[in-house]
């Protein structure tokens, strides 16, 4: 029977994402080229032939135990085995999924008939087309699933608020007569993630006691935290907390080692570059924006079979040392490129100018990551802008995937007036146990550090106040930066993956 006739009395249908939309195994190999690469840059150890063994692993024998097999083959920490789950979850793909043909015909026929569409997956539901519309509706009569083991996601996504979720309850009274003396370095840092976690946590409220909860049970450091994240104190909002072994405060810094341009699928299903950064082996060698690729490695990038969209992600997103492009200019001509991988330094400020629109001038700016090495480089562009005398701002965030907040502050400052100056830019809420003076396991962070009077002195993070208050540190306040003071009108850019 054709699938239409199944639901053309349905007001709704809903898709799961894997072997419905589009083949799971396009998403995984996606996952698996950018774990590849995040081992690379974390443990110095070959993308390329971690990602050729991943995906040979993959096609002979599933997913199962994949991680604890690479694992083995290339000696990598186990610590990881939480960055490879969160890339399941929340991964940024390099490339678009393509719809199974048929699938998309189908969707198109939805939409003509004005009919509501959700997406789901293991973790929520994707509201997607007349996004506002979803009502009570009888399940039965008005709505068709179309999904693989999908029970239960319906109620797996919540929205998270701004202050803890203290209710009202106090956190559980400790009970550790399971923590008994050692000097076992494991079950030390353990018994610190959790115990911390007790009173600093920002679910900390309803948290179980350290005999209920014993972290020494976990074979890890990542899967307390993980346990963690599971309590259903957390009611499912804990999707940010993670161990930083000191990559993520490494990539902060604005230095990457890849080729140094992202591409997509426009409209019209051409692969374009879409972004490129200057000092990049890409910027070097002359590609830009806009740019049409026709080849990858010799092959068309027409997408027509699984072998073509292997050699994408392959070519453009693997871990070679260098990749052959044929491009298509603006003007019509062709160019053959060969890019190779090289550290550099991240300019995130991809693009900024200043436009005369009658007798208006508007300046321009393309901020594609609040890396800590920013700041003067946003300082040298606001002073472009207050020469050129602009009256209204365009900020383009729209692949800008978040970072620093210290660098985010000083991006507010320079766009906000001086007008503002101490006002309240944004308030920081710590947990009830620390903002009531009970989070006493603080004392144990010590440091030295120069009182008021001149006095270094003893601390630990004990002594500072945690209330949301200006007279606490807890309240970032407008500070003017720069000389812009004349803006009318700021525009900000965005799209789904903006985290700004």
């Amino acid at each position: 029977m054709n699938a239409y006739q199944l639901v053309k009395d349905k007001q709704a249908v809903i898709f799961e994402l894997d072997e419905v939309l589009y083949p799971e195994k396009d998403y995984l190999l996606q996952v698996y080229y950018l774990f590849a690469q995040f081992i690379e840059y974390s443990e110095q150890k070959n993308a390329q032939t971690i990602l050729e063994f991943m995906k040979d692993e993959f096609e002979k024998f599933g997913i199962e135990n994949l991680f604890e097999k690479t694992a083995q083959a290339f000696e990598i920490d186990l610590k990881y085995k939480h960055n490879f789950d969160l890339l399941h979850q929340n991964a940024r793909l390099p490339l678009k999924l393509l719809l199974f043909k048929n699938m998309l015909e189908f969707i198109q026929s939805l939409v003509v008939d004005h009919k509501k569409i959700f997406i789901v997956t293991a973790y929520c539901v994707t509201r997607n087309l007349q996004i506002n519309m979803f009502r009570k509706v009888n399940v039965k009569k008005n709505i068709m699933f179309f999904m693989i083991g999908a029970a239960g996601f319906l109620a797996s996504c919540k929205k998270n608020s701004d202050a803890p979720d203290a209710n009202g309850s106090t956190p559980v009274a400790e009970k550790n007569t399971l923590q008994t003396p050692t000097t076992n370095r494991d079950y030390l840092t353990r018994d610190s993630i959790f115990l911390y976690a007790k009173q600093t946590y920002f679910w900390n409220v309803g948290m179980p006691d350290y005999d209920t909860f014993n972290p020494r049970k976990y074979a890890s450091d990542n899967q307390v935290l993980a346990a963690l994240a599971a309590l259903p104190s957390t009611g499912g909002k804990d999707k940010y907390s993670f161990i930083d072994d000191g990559t993520v405060a490494g990539q902060l810094g604005g230095v990457s080692g890849d080729y140094g341009f992202s591409a997509n699928y426009d409209g019209s299903n051409l692969l374009r570059v879409k972004s490129v950064y200057a000092t990049s082996p890409a910027g070097i060698a002359g590609l830009k924006r806009g740019y049409q690729i026709t080849r990858v490695n010799g092959r068309t990038t027409l997408r027509t079979s699984q072998s073509d969209i292997d050699n994408l992600n392959d070519g453009i997103f693997g871990s070679n040392p260098s990749v052959s492009l044929t491009v298509v200019k603006p003007d019509g001509t062709s160019q053959d490129l060969v890019i190779n991988r090289g550290s550099y330094n991240i300019n995130p400020i991809l693009y900024s100018n200043t436009y005369t629109v009658g007798a208006k001038k508007v300046g321009y700016i393309v901020f594609n990551s609040f890396t800590t090495n920013s700041v003067p480089l946003l300082d040298a562009s606001f002073a472009k802008f207050t020469a050129d005398g602009i009256t209204e701002l365009v900020v383009d965030l729209r692949y800008n995937g978040g970072g620093s907040v210290a660098t985010s502050e000083a991006f507010t400052n320079l766009i906000a007036p001086s007008s503002q100056n101490g006002k309240i830019m944004y308030t920081t809420y710590w947990t009830k146990t620390m903002q009531d003076a009970q989070a006493t396991i603080l004392e144990n962070q010590k440091f030295y550090a120069k009182g008021n009077d001149g006095v270094t002195r003893l601390y630990s993070f004990f002594d500072y106040s945690y209330k949301p208050t200006p007279a606490a540190g807890n309240q970032e306040v407008f500070a003017k930066r720069g000389s812009l003071n004349g803006l009318t009108r700021v525009y900000f850019l965005v799209a789904g993956g903006t985290a700004s």
